[in-house]
């Protein structure tokens, strides 16, 4: 006989290998999920059917579903997430879509976002669990990666439409919990602090070929990045230190030859290495072996790479946007202002100074599991007032 307190939960990932953080996001807190799942919880993973490496996720005896979203699924999510369009749709029979008709397949009782995912938008009767990294396009409207092209639109939208809605919201520190209260209204209980949480990543330096000493800043090549204000602070620094290499790890998003560009008119691009996008061992050889790891990104609260470099014993600096408790720690350093000058000074004390060795950091690295398991237990107590095989008051059926 079945449970009939036994929950169903989908754990919807959506970004690939080649997303570099987002990827490393969506795998730690799978693993932490399943490998610490509440009593009475059964996952079904959703992975993106044109996912260039769906397989990069990989979690054991856990059943798979890949869904697609293109141009036709978008244009009648467009006008399910409207009240006329929605109606339009019902009357048609099409009120669902097909993400959702897959969860009722499923028995699937509450879909997890591990990531922003704009299909959440498509979601009519299932509750959800979303997540924010953060709010770029209202922090950074200058750079035209947040508001350029209707992005800045975009993001409102869904997280107007997505948040207050939502049966918990999974975010990093207190600082984007507190905003996303004062920006979108969402309830403090709804929210779930579950920190980022840092691998060790695997390292084998007898496969890499390695220059001698360098700095590393492995971000992919997107403005708010910093990589200019970074090559400017590099320039200085070889001024004392000229031995330096710079490597920049990462994959292209459209500003790489602008900023080989800018190396080259500063004369410093023979010192530099453009590695692209890399491997996870081969980035760990990169951080093991680094002097230090230089984070000048302008986009906060918290960023991985520096926990991650911290777990392999190498310092790193990071920008003044940067609050998390999980970053105070001995390997990491914050430059105070945001100037090439700032940051050489910095660059340059690091350098001079003997590399700390490997040491234990203290991290919350179940907290995501934690709060999950917390979210559970709460939904049980709530999902079992109506029938377990429907959607309450309405019908799944089309």
């Amino acid at each position: 006989m079945r449970n009939q307190k036994q929950v169903n939960v989908a754990l919807i990932c959506s970004s690939s290998l080649t997303q570099g953080g987002s990827f490393s996001y969506e795998a730690e807190a799978l693993r932490q999920i399943t490998s610490l799942s509440p009593l009475n919880t059964q996952f079904v993973l959703y992975l993106p059917k044109d996912s260039s490496n769906p397989t990069g996720i990989s979690v054991k005896n856990l059943p798979v579903e890949k869904y697609k979203l293109n141009l036709l699924s978008l244009f009648l999510l467009s006008l399910r997430r409207t009240l006329p369009g929605y109606k339009f749709l019902k009357f048609l029979k099409l009120r669902h879509g097909s993400l959702e008709r897959s969860f009722f397949r499923n028995g699937i009782h509450l879909a997890y976002f591990l990531s922003p995912n704009a299909l959440s938008l498509d979601i009519v009767d299932t509750p959800i669990i979303s997540t924010v990294w953060d709010l770029g396009h209202r922090d950074l409207p200058e750079f035209q990666e947040f508001t350029g092209d209707r992005h800045y639109e975009e993001r409102e939208l869904y997280y107007q439409q997505i948040l207050p809605k939502s049966f918990r919201v999974f975010v990093d520190t207190q600082y984007t919990s507190d905003r996303i209260q004062s920006c979108y209204g969402v309830l403090e209980n709804r929210i779930i602090i579950g920190g980022l949480s840092a691998r060790l990543l695997e390292t084998d330096l007898t496969t890499s070929k390695l220059p001698g000493e360098y700095i590393l800043y492995p971000a992919q090549f997107w403005p708010h990045k910093r990589h200019i204000l970074l090559l400017n602070a590099f320039k200085i620094v070889l001024e004392t230190l000229p031995n330096y290499r710079l490597i920049l790890a990462g994959s292209d998003k459209g500003n790489l030859e602008y900023i080989r560009r800018s190396a080259y008119n500063l004369g410093v691009l023979d010192q530099i290495d453009f590695v692209g996008f890399v491997s996870e061992c081969e980035l760990g050889n990169l951080m093991k072996n680094a002097s230090c790891i230089v984070f000048p990104s302008q986009l906060g609260p918290s960023n991985l790479p520096p926990l991650e470099a911290a777990k392999l014993g190498t310092p790193s600096l990071i920008s003044n946007v940067h609050i998390d408790k999980n970053l105070n720690n001995p390997l990491i350093g914050t430059v105070q202002y945001q100037n090439p000058s700032s940051w050489a000074q910095r660059i340059v004390e690091v350098l001079t100074h003997k590399k700390i060795p490997s040491i234990n950091i203290n991290s919350e690295s179940d907290q995501i599991s934690l709060g999950f398991s917390s979210a559970i237990d709460d939904f049980i107590q709530i999902r079992f007032e109506w029938n377990p095989e429907s959607d309450g008051p309405y019908s799944r059926k089309n």
